[in-house]
Formats: C-alpha cells, sequence, structure tokens
C-alpha cells in the first residue's frame, strides 16, 4: 500500500507568482529535522509519516513560513523580505492619531514628506523595531490584511492641507512610500481645491496579486483583465 501524500504550489505574498527554489524542511515533535526536500519547480509534495510533526517552507528573498503538518494547506504563499507597509486611512486631519503597518526584517526608519511646489520633510522616526509580518495563504486581496501595529504618530498641528507620504527605509532593501492626504481641521477659505484621486490608487494597486485591472491570482476571470503568465 502507498503511502499518502500532500501536495501544492508555493507563491509570492506581492504578485502570487509562482515560487521556484524552495526547501522545506520536516521536523518531528521534539524540533528534530527529519528531511529535507528540494522540489524541482514550485510544486510541492510531502509523503505523510507518523513522526513528521511541523513543516517550515524556506526561499531566498522570502521569510520562513511553518505549518503544523495537520494543517498545511494547498496554497503556501510566502511574505517578501523586503521592507512595505501601510496606514489604517489613505486621509487624515491635522493632530489626529496616525497607525502604521510595517512588514520589515530589519530596524527601519520613517520620514514625513509633503508634496507641493517642494517636497518638504516635516518629521523623522529613527531606529524602528524590525516586525515580520504574515499574509494569509489563500487570495487575501478582497478582505486586506490584518497586521500588528508597527507605531503611531500624530499629523503635525501646523501641517498645511496636501498630499502627503510616508517614506520607510531599511538598510538592503527598497524604499518604500505610503502616500496619503492632509486635510485642515477648520474650513478653508483658499481659492483652489485639490482632489486626490485615492479611488483610482487602489483600483491599480496590484500588490497582493490583483487590482482592479489585472489578475495574477487566477489563469482566467471575467471580471478582471488577465495578462499571460510566462
Amino acid at each position: 500500500m502507498s503511502k499518502k501524500s500532500l501536495t501544492g504550489y508555493i507563491y509570492s505574498a506581492q504578485t502570487c507568482e509562482k515560487i521556484d527554489n524552495v526547501l522545506i524542511k520536516l521536523f518531528d515533535k521534539d524540533r528534530i529535522l527529519l528531511e529535507e526536500i528540494h522540489p524541482q519547480n514550485s510544486s510541492w509534495e510531502i509523503l505523510e509519516q507518523k513522526k513528521l510533526h511541523e513543516v517550515i517552507f524556506t526561499a531566498p528573498g522570502f521569510c520562513d513560513k511553518k505549518y503544523p503538518i495537520n494543517e498545511l494547506p494547498e496554497m503556501i504563499r510566502l511574505l517578501e523580505k523586503q521592507i512595505i507597509g501601510y496606514q489604517d486611512k489613505l486621509w487624515f486631519q491635522q493632530e489626529e492619531l496616525v497607525h502604521v503597518f510595517v512588514h520589515s526584517t530589519t530596524d527601519y526608519s520613517a520620514e514625513i514628506f509633503r508634496h507641493g511646489l517642494i517636497k518638504q520633510s516635516i518629521e523623522k522616526f529613527s531606529n524602528l523595531a524590525a516586525k515580520t509580518q504574515k499574509v494569509p495563504d489563500s487570495f487575501f486581496v478582497e478582505d486586506g490584511l490584518d497586521w500588528q501595529q508597527s507605531f503611531e504618530y500624530t499629523i503635525p498641528k501646523n501641517s498645511k492641507p496636501g498630499i502627503y507620504s510616508l517614506l520607510l527605509k531599511a538598510e538592503g532593501c527598497e524604499d518604500f512610500a505610503i502616500p496619503f492626504t492632509v486635510s485642515a481641521k477648520k474650513k478653508s477659505e483658499a481659492n483652489i481645491l485639490v482632489l486626490a484621486s485615492t479611488n483610482t490608487w487602489q483600483s491599480y494597486n496590484l500588490w497582493g496579486g490583483r487590482s482592479r485591472y489585472r489578475n495574477f491570482e487566477e489563469q482566467y476571470s471575467e471580471d478582471f483583465i488577465s495578462p499571460k503568465r510566462l
């Protein structure tokens, strides 16, 4: 009688593309390594055995992910080792508290900029502690993420209304900017009104593998324009 096997595929969190060059480590309940598996491509297969208790998936450029053997999903999504984040809203008022959610494997810094005629630095935050976040293994774009808060700050009282960004920086990683807008608490008497197309920002946001116009989560969908996979 043949042994029962568990199978599936490994995808990236950012684009939902299949990942090659993955190492799978199998452990018993005492954390003793039983076996290492090197799949030839993004598909994986594990033969069940009595001693098998925990499985760890690891790949270059991605954060490790571990599972109890009885909770192993068919679709595995690994989060990239890069700095990335979001805030609880896209718009704020002066003196409003902002909650920031960041994924970074190393300590990092952040800086607030106002984007007007010139790019102006408003406030800096240094020596922020690394926090490795997680993503669901299934398609999560529709429901969003539920990351742990990394830090918070208050919009300065004297901030001018306009378009801002929070720039995240970590050594060895590409910088990541989070755009947002700030409005005044009191009614403005200015002669010019600037609108930020936040709905468009969201519609073209491909992070997670799907935007309103591109869909990498499925081979084909009638609701989206799905590009060909290479």
